[in-house]
């Protein structure tokens, strides 16, 4: 690999006018039919920048994704007014140590944190104009964090590697329903940010890879590997 500072750039945008994801089966005589088309924009943006020589392998990497897309109401059923916006952000990280030929240590991690809100507005149900006079909004967000800290070791006829990571993830939804019938208004709302929901592991690891030739000469082609997580 060539050594030195490096950077890196790059955008992406992606447009929709939209695109009927349903087939029409309809056949019925004037039968109220209100076809659409689901439109899409998003935005990719990635920044990278690194250092690498002979001992050292760094770094660091950052990613925006967005995107606003329309969504149908079900399965081979349209929707007019239902879309979903989600945006993502994501940073990574990388740092690598050459002792020698034969030993290294490698750190590595990131963290992102994603939220998606699902918006479901009244829907057009008759030629007339009228609705089905519904409203949901749902919101999610959650995170996810992960660092790993990796030793390696290779000798003549076997390599050892020694490691401990931590994965961690937090999640939350909030819910607001509302619509309006025959029997009057229902209001539905939750909101799971008080629970704090997570999980969390922590792991230790080694792996022993033997070559054939550490028991006799000639067996190269046998390799013996054990591991325990």
């Amino acid at each position: 690999h060539p050594s030195g500072l490096f950077a890196l750039g790059e955008f992406l945008n992606t447009n929709s006018r939209g695109l009927d994801a349903t087939v029409d089966t309809v056949t019925q005589a004037g039968a109220f039919r209100h076809r659409d088309r689901d439109g899409l924009a998003a935005q990719d943006m990635v920044g990278k920048v690194g250092y690498r020589d002979e001992l050292f392998d760094l770094y660091a990497m950052f990613r925006n994704h967005s995107e606003l897309k329309d969504i149908d109401k079900n399965a081979y059923v349209d929707n007019d007014n239902a879309t979903i916006d989600f945006k993502r952000r994501l940073w990574t990280y990388g740092a690598t140590y050459r002792f020698n030929d034969r030993t290294k240590l490698k750190l590595t991690g990131g963290y992102s944190e994603m939220h998606r809100v699902a918006v479901d507005d009244s829907s057009a149900i008759g030629p007339s104009g009228a609705t089905d006079h519904t409203f949901s909004d749902t919101k999610y967000s959650g995170t996810m964090q992960t660092n790993e800290l990796q030793s390696t070791v290779r000798l003549s006829n076997f390599e050892i590697v020694l490691g401990a990571g931590m994965y961690r993830e937090t999640m939350s939804v909030q819910s607001y329903f509302t619509t309006s019938s025959f029997f009057g208004p229902f209001e539905y709302y939750s909101n799971l940010d008080s629970l704090a929901l997570s999980a969390t592991t922590r792991d230790l690891f080694a792996q022993l890879d033997v070559n054939g030739t550490a028991f006799a000469a000639g067996w190269e082609r046998l390799s013996l590997i054990v591991g325990a997580r």
